[in-house]
């Protein structure tokens, strides 16, 4: 696949270790980015498979920076965003918080979207319905 053959709004994923080698995927949707701010970096990671870490903004005038955490809530199954660098008004807060979890379930997608692929096959994906408990012959553990 080639950039010409993308619709709008997907990107291409290269380096992928199987072949293409590179796969489309939708990117996230700038109008969902929040106004008046600027993203500035992100240090995210999995672990266990759940997304941790930080994202920063700056607002567009440059009078202020704002970090926001990122981590998954095990109670809820839910990303959980909060301000703990900075400040802004609750407005603002709200907006940024929205943004980094637009951003963060893309990239949470993309990530899915590339291990189906790699784990495309039958039994690869047999086991992973297994492991998540969604295959009807897999009992819950310490069922009898």
């Amino acid at each position: 696949m080639s950039s010409e053959d993308l619709s709008e709004g997907q990107v291409l994923i290269g380096g992928l270790e199987r072949v293409p080698g590179s796969m489309a995927v939708w990117s996230a949707d700038s109008s969902r980015h929040a106004r008046g701010w600027e993203f500035v970096t992100a240090d995210l990671g999995m672990k266990d498979g759940r997304p941790f870490g930080a994202v920063h903004f700056e607002r567009a005038d440059g009078s202020g920076r704002v970090g926001l955490g990122v981590r998954w809530d095990h109670v809820y199954d839910q990303l959980r965003c909060h301000v703990f660098e900075g400040e802004c008004d609750v407005a603002d807060r709200e907006r940024l918080e929205r943004d980094v979890r637009h951003r963060v379930g893309t990239w949470m997608a993309i990530t899915s979207e590339i291990g189906s692929y790699v784990a495309s096959g039958p039994a690869a994906q047999r086991a992973i319905f297994q492991a998540a408990h969604l295959a009807p012959e897999c009992p819950a553990h310490g069922a009898n």
